[in-house]
């Protein structure tokens, strides 16, 4: 199994490192392999080098399936007119978002990276106060295979590609049913699933503490014993925010009426629900354990490299 750390390559994450080394001595003191890279633009190789990339998360929309499906009218209520939403996605038709995934798909494949993890869901900025969905999970789960499919034909990619659940519409551990649907619609033979253990638990509102989060999590895939084998991965961390969605439920905020401030609301409501705090409790470890992923990725919140190393020691102690 791979130990990771999640890296997201920010320059100002990067800069609190000398050089490649001082970054790989800082987590390889801490016993792990490498790291699962969101690119920021072109990587620089200064402090990445290919071989310690194991992983690379692919960049990802929440909001792409009416940009996909070409569904103007719901585009235009969203963004308010055709300029911000060009502008938002970078260009006028699918294969702009095709375009988007193919450059990240391809850096992964020229540094060797063992595995791509791709996002499946579907939520507007709207929705994530509202949850008010215009999609159901088979339709997010149906378009995603099209676009995976897409991506992926003629290709010689030879990484897993592993499907990451969340918390709104698409892929979330609630259905195995929906799970089954994903994995049986995508052509490409090396596939699977990055479980997210603090996504997960943010599915189940009525969760009031952890330890009953990681039971969630882990009566799941015990129940559904054919898709654990699928698990090949696990992003581990934790979020019990239930009480702040039921309450944001009740009391929702004025939303703004351009496009990107409502999108600063919105990152900051997410931002209180979807936690990344260090998972540690009891039942952690056995998780683990009974999954048997072949890339475990610590994938915790920090504010600098003195909070990132704290938190990676207070982490690990589940393995003593």
């Amino acid at each position: 199994m791979y130990r990771l750390i999640s890296l997201v390559g920010y320059r100002d994450t990067l800069c609190e490192y000398k050089d490649s080394r001082d970054l790989e001595s800082f987590y390889e003191e801490y016993g792990l392999d490498g790291i699962e890279l969101i690119r920021c633009g072109e990587v620089d190789t200064s402090y990445i080098r290919d071989e310690k990339t194991i992983g690379v998360h692919l960049p990802y929309y929440s909001d792409w399936m009416d940009f996909w499906l070409g569904k103007e009218d719901r585009l235009l209520r969203e963004y308010g007119n055709r300029s911000v939403w060009e502008g938002f996605y970078g260009g006028s038709d699918r294969q702009t978002l095709l375009d988007f995934y193919k450059r990240d798909l391809d850096y992964a494949h020229s540094v060797g990276a063992k595995y791509v993890v791709f996002h499946v869901c579907n939520v507007s900025v709207t929705e994530t106060f509202t949850r008010d969905f215009a999609y159901t999970d088979e339709e997010v789960i149906a378009a995603t295979c099209e676009l995976v499919n897409t991506l992926m034909e003629g290709e010689d990619y030879q990484f897993e590609l592993l499907f990451e659940n969340l918390y709104w519409r698409g892929l979330t551990f609630t259905s195995a049913e929906i799970a089954r649907k994903l994995l049986e619609g995508t052509a490409y033979a090396k596939k699977g699933f990055m479980l997210d253990t603090g996504h997960m638990m943010c599915t189940n509102l009525d969760l009031k503490t952890v330890e009953e989060g990681v039971a969630y999590v882990g009566d799941f895939f015990r129940r559904e014993k054919d898709l654990a084998p699928y698990v090949r991965g696990i992003h581990l961390h934790k979020s019990i925010s239930g009480d702040y969605v039921k309450q944001a439920l009740e009391q929702p905020p004025v939303l703004k009426t351009d496009f990107y401030e409502r999108f600063a609301q919105c990152y900051e409501h997410v931002f209180q629900i979807d936690r990344h705090e260090i998972l540690t409790c009891k039942g952690t470890r056995e998780l683990i354990e009974y999954l048997d992923p072949a890339y475990l990725v610590f994938e915790f919140r920090a504010n600098n490299r003195e909070d990132r190393e704290k938190k990676l020691a207070e982490q690990l102690k589940i393995f003593l």
